[in-house]
């Protein structure tokens, strides 16, 4: 099979939070698993060596193969699926089998891929944060259940596999993708962030971090993060529910003085006379 003929069918997406008192024996998956952490560090054991995921990490488990859970204190959002829609007609979760060696076990399907040959066992991505607003909203659409909410869910495991894919090559050539920085940066821009934690999470110089950024998106890291902010800022000050003070904590600024120091080197005014100007408006 090539992975351009899959046409994914979404069992079961979910939440499943681990603890370090969990317990758990090695399994046999009947259909494929894709787990990606949320929250905390992940490991997993199989084909004798552990695999460590940590915040924004996935992993992708063909099915047939075996696999155990290390108890630790970590979310995942998890979604067991088959490649294909031919077994689309068991859409119960099917939890998978205890294995032990030697013991012949069979799975829904046995996809082998010619293109992309990771896929065939396991594959990792180490930053997969563009894809916890998908996993999200599938799980999300699960649980509610709505008319054709099946039929959105597979279209949006094409998209999440294929991004996975292209991550995959990415850190094969050990490219930068300023993409995933800025998804980061979209999800996490009201906490401390630094090049050298950027460089950190994505596994790349740090020196080099601002420059390749900027030839992608045509301004600096610092300056992106700086514009997203203060984005994210008005929006909130247009509500007219917060103060300057409560703005400046929700988007990443300790420091209210600061926040409306870089509000108005970018808006031109201050938070509370941009505030003042829109009463203008509203009342007008």
């Amino acid at each position: 099979m090539f992975f351009n003929e899959i046409k994914p069918f979404a069992r079961f997406p979910r939440e499943l939070v681990i603890s370090e008192s969990s317990s758990f024996c090695e399994v046999f998956p009947i259909d494929a698993r894709f787990f990606y952490v949320c929250e905390g560090n992940g490991k997993l054991y199989m084909d004798g060596k552990t695999v460590e995921l940590h915040r924004g990490g996935a992993i992708l488990i063909n099915s047939g193969v075996p696999y155990r859970i290390i108890p630790a204190n970590v979310k995942f959002l998890a979604i067991n699926f088959d490649w294909t829609q031919e077994f689309c007609g068991n859409n119960i979760p099917i939890p998978p089998l205890p294995y032990k060696s030697g013991r012949e076990l069979c799975s829904f399907e046995s996809i082998t891929f010619g293109d992309i040959k990771e896929l065939n066992r396991y594959a990792c991505c180490k930053n997969a944060f563009f894809l916890e607003k998908a996993l999200k909203e599938m799980i999300d659409r699960y649980e509610k259940k709505r008319i054709y909410y099946q039929l959105e869910n597979d279209a949006q495991m094409i998209l999440v596999l294929a991004e996975f894919v292209r991550q995959l090559a990415v850190c094969k050539t050990n490219y930068f993708d300023a993409d995933a920085v800025a998804d980061y940066l979209q999800s996490h821009y009201n906490e401390e962030i630094t090049n050298k934690k950027i460089a950190e999470i994505f596994h790349f110089h740090p020196n080099y971090i601002s420059s390749d950024f900027k030839r992608i998106f045509g301004k600096p890291l610092h300056r992106y993060l700086l514009e997203l902010r203060i984005t994210k800022a008005i929006g909130l000050l247009e509500t007219g529910r917060y103060s300057v003070e409560a703005v400046a904590e929700a988007v990443g600024y300790s420091d209210s003085n600061y926040f409306s120091r870089y509000f108005k080197k970018i808006t031109g005014k201050t938070p509370k006379t941009y505030i003042k100007s829109l009463y203008q408006v509203y009342s007008s």
